[in-house]
């Protein structure tokens, strides 16, 4: 029996012997994928989490609810509530708090699968993440495949959430490779499933890092394994909040954590590689590349500033030159205006000077002379 159909049994199952409890639940078999969900203080959003993860459809799974130091009640009553994933939820409960990362390993450590992946209480999944996922897995010798991420951003109000909109996270991204992360991690915990074999080799995540663990646990995958990658529609959906206290994301309400504990994750690595690449020097070396390419960084800066400055003077020249000829036509018409006004002025006051009896006088007389003019231009004819 596949590990599919073994779910779609685990399904019936359940719906014949109704609500299974949702702390500690075993299952007869190991599934194949366990969901690590890390969730603290969250009751507005561990719903929408728990039935993104029910409504997939790829169904051999089992959830491990990681609650970090939140309310147990409140955390058991939800996942009671959520029909979709009864009878496949364990929930691990800190009394103490141990932090987001470290609580990743302990949904880790109380799991039994083939594949894991980590899917934390604001995020959610296209219900066939972990249909494809697993299909290239199983069909590629990778250890791990992330997908086409979208970034959700939205913001909690007293009437729910609201979205406010969308966009691909890393759009000009096609594969996950070393180098590319070493620059930065463009593939977010909710879009990367992986195989549990990898832990033996590369460890745990690194529960003392406040932020940034699972960057430094896909370095450390990267440097063991090659990661493949799912193109075309977004598959996760990584949800944003510019919300603060426990519905905030990290990079939000952290973002200082998150630059300062990226730097002290290349120096642990930078240290850490000194005695395979003997010594200082090839740091060193790198060091003077990095130098040698912020001095080119800066003439290019100059450079461009001093053509934009160029431009700037030929355009404000030219606005200067066209705006004197519009000024020049502009007082020329004036000009023009006022002589007609002139010579209206002048009209209308011989009109008021000049009785009625004058005034048809010197019409006629006008008549008469424009009439002999007509009659001698006839007579040249």
């Amino acid at each position: 029996m596949s590990a599919e159909h073994r779910g779609q049994l685990r399904d019936i199952m359940s719906a014949m012997t109704g609500p299974s409890s949702t702390s500690q639940d075993t299952a007869a078999t190991a599934p194949t994928v366990a969901i690590v969900l890390r969730t603290r203080n969250r009751p507005q959003l561990l719903p929408r989490a728990l039935a993104s993860i029910g409504a997939q459809s790829y169904r051999d799974f089992r959830v491990v609810v990681v609650n970090d130091g939140g309310d147990a009640h409140q955390v058991a009553r939800q996942v009671g509530e959520c029909a979709a994933v009864r009878g496949r939820v364990d929930i691990v409960t800190n009394t103490q708090s141990v932090g987001r990362e470290a609580a990743m390993n302990t949904g880790v450590n109380n799991s039994d699968s083939t594949y894991l992946v980590i899917h934390d209480d604001d995020d959610s999944w296209h219900p066939d993440f972990l249909h494809r996922s697993i299909a290239y897995l199983e069909n590629s010798p990778d250890g791990a495949v992330a997908t086409r991420t979208e970034i959700v951003f939205e913001e909690v109000t007293e009437e729910g959430i609201r979205e406010l909109g969308r966009d691909v996270l890393a759009a000009d991204k096609s594969q996950v490779t070393l180098g590319e992360v070493l620059r930065a991690n463009f593939t977010p915990p909710i879009s990367v499933l992986y195989r549990r074999s990898v832990h033996d080799a590369v460890g745990l995540y690194d529960g003392s890092l406040p932020v940034l663990a699972d960057w430094d646990f896909m370095l450390r995958l990267l440097s063991a394994y090659t990661v493949g990658f799912i193109d075309g529609p977004p598959l996760a959906y990584w949800h944003h909040r510019a919300s603060s206290g426990d519905l905030g994301n990290s990079v939000v309400v952290a973002s200082e954590d998150h630059a300062r504990f990226a730097g002290v994750i290349r120096d642990r690595y930078l240290r850490a590689g000194l005695p395979l690449n003997g010594g200082l020097g090839v740091s060193l070396q790198i060091a003077a590349e990095a130098q040698h390419l912020d001095k080119v960084g800066q003439r290019r800066h100059e450079h461009v500033d001093w053509r934009l400055g160029e431009i700037e003077g030929h355009v404000v020249a030219g606005l200067l030159e066209a705006n004197r000829h519009l000024v020049s036509q502009g007082n020329r018409m004036v000009a023009r205006l006022q002589e007609i006004q002139a010579r209206l002025d002048d009209i209308e006051r011989i009109q008021l000077s000049q009785t009625p009896r004058v005034r048809l006088r010197t019409y006629l007389r006008a008549a008469s002379e424009l009439s002999a003019r007509l009659g001698r231009r006839s007579r040249e004819r």
